[in-house]
């Protein structure tokens, strides 16, 4: 045999070799695609992607910032709850110890969202009227008739700090006190503490010792617009605040002494002095708010 058919063989036996290598590769290539496919079909199938089978197509992933707008736009609001204002939100921030939103449709109890001191409707006012803000319904006291009944709570005896709370839109004054709020017990030397109205004295938030007042002042507010009245007292000093402003102080270090009487809600001198206007969102708060929270509870609505 001559060296040209050793070459020939030599040659023959490469090119068998390249075809079973070439074959080896399809064979591998084939094994891959088949792997790739199977494993896309297990990652849907148990929802390692992310989206449920059986809602389709769940979109492109949205970022925290769109995330944060859809909760804000209630779409997160899975147990159906109604979206709660933010004036709302600020008042319960804060813990009050009372707070009627006035949101009944008819006499008989009146809720507390505190969950504390509910109370009971006196007859002659009228419920649901439009409120202080978008969304919010009052009491209107026609004619200087109605008001709420807790009890006999909130003492605030010796030189307890607390805060009176309230929207109001007043309908007119006269020489009678008519009460936003008001503690008092007459029986001997008068103790007493309240926020009431008067075409004389004008707006004031005071607080009797033995028969001795004290108080802030202010004039009266417009009537037919609301305004978010606010008395607090420090154990101190008396605060008057009208539309998140400071607009009047007094001085007062007196201890006062225990009130054996209902609080009165809208009225006051036990069942008489009612105001004529519309009550909204009263909260009553066993402490003294700073300026900042009271400002920041106005801002929510206005």
């Amino acid at each position: 045999m001559g060296p040209r058919s050793a070459l020939s063989r030599r040659a023959g036996a490469l090119r068998y070799a390249d075809r079973v290598r070439l074959r080896f590769d399809l064979v591998l290539a084939g094994l891959a695609a088949a792997c790739a496919v199977a494993c896309s079909i297990l990652v849907d199938s148990t929802g390692f992607t992310g989206a449920d089978a059986n809602e389709g197509d769940a979109g492109p992933p949205r970022d925290a910032a769109e995330e944060a707008a859809s909760i804000d736009a209630g779409e997160d609001a899975s147990d159906g709850a109604p979206e709660v204002h933010p004036y709302v939100q600020a008042v319960l921030a804060d813990g009050p110890s009372l707070y009627y939103r006035l949101e009944e449709t008819s006499d008989g109890p009146a809720k507390d969202e505190a969950g504390n001191h509910q109370g009971n409707y006196i007859a002659g006012g009228v419920h649901a009227v439009p409120g202080a803000f978008a969304g919010s319904t009052a009491y209107h006291l026609v004619g200087g008739t109605g008001g709420i009944d807790p009890g006999d709570i909130f003492d605030f005896e010796g030189n307890a700090a607390f805060t009176l709370e309230a929207w109001f839109r007043p309908e007119g004054y006269d020489t009678q006190y008519r009460f936003l709020v008001h503690h008092n017990d007459a029986r001997a030397l008068r103790q007493n503490y309240g926020i009431y109205v008067h075409s004389e004295s004008g707006l004031v938030f005071e607080r009797y010792v033995d028969d001795s007042g004290r108080g802030a002042y202010t004039t009266n507010p417009t009537i037919g617009s609301w305004y978010h009245i606010v008395g607090v007292y420090d154990g101190a000093f008396i605060r008057l605040y009208v539309d998140g402003t400071l607009v009047n102080t007094g001085a007062d270090n007196r201890s006062a002494k225990d009130k054996r009487s209902n609080l009165m809600i809208g009225y006051g001198y036990n069942g008489g002095g009612a105001v004529i206007g519309v009550l909204d969102e009263v909260a009553i708060y066993e402490k003294a708010l700073d300026a900042s929270r009271i400002t920041a509870h106005y801002r929510a609505v206005r």
